[in-house]
């Protein structure tokens, strides 16, 4: 396995709450000397995520949104640039085949809580968030989707719990958001 996979382990155990999978994850990041102490920045590619964990991209329900509207009106606009116009049946066919591909993450298309929906997106390989910062810490993420026994593990493995992102929020600035018992 290449090492570059560690960060998306590491996030996906925080779906699930899953502090064997983060234990494993943080043994072999530090076995292959990737750092734990990385923080959300700016996604790699114009073209991809609009976050990044080192390579592990992250998005946001919102901003998943904003992309599929995006990508509707520049189709929209390029069509009606040229001579062949569309019944409103055919753009609801061209809206919908647009919804499907915008929804890549196939976190509209599922049923049930946001934090199903994600899930399930983290299940294709996809990490969708409800909220994310610029700055945030593995431990950020982690409170951020309620996974206390990780956010443990991950103190214990060293990384600093007082580290704040841009918004000035250090984890216990996030403790509000955690749900006790589901």
């Amino acid at each position: 396995r290449s090492v570059l996979w560690a960060g998306d382990e590491i996030i996906k155990s925080f779906f699930e709450d899953n502090v064997e999978l983060l234990n494993n994850s943080i043994l072999d990041a530090k076995r292959h000397g990737v750092r734990l102490d990385v923080k959300a920045e700016r996604g790699i590619t114009a073209q991809g995520p609009p976050y990044a964990m080192g390579i592990t991209g992250i998005w946001t329900v919102d901003q998943l949104k904003i992309e599929r509207q995006h990508l509707k009106s520049e189709t929209r606009k390029y069509t009606n640039e040229i001579t062949r116009f569309h019944t409103p049946g055919e753009w609801e066919k061209i809206d919908s085949i647009l919804d499907d591909i915008g929804d890549y993450a196939g976190i509209d298309r599922a049923s049930g809580t946001i934090e199903a929906r994600a899930k399930l997106a983290k299940e294709k390989g996809n990490f969708v968030m409800q909220h994310i910062a610029l700055g945030d810490t593995y431990i950020h993420l982690a409170l951020r989707l309620n996974a206390i026994e990780c956010c443990m593990l991950l103190v214990e493995a060293g990384i600093n719990p007082c580290l704040v992102n841009s918004l000035g929020e250090g984890p216990p600035d996030l403790i509000h958001a955690v749900h006790i018992g589901g």
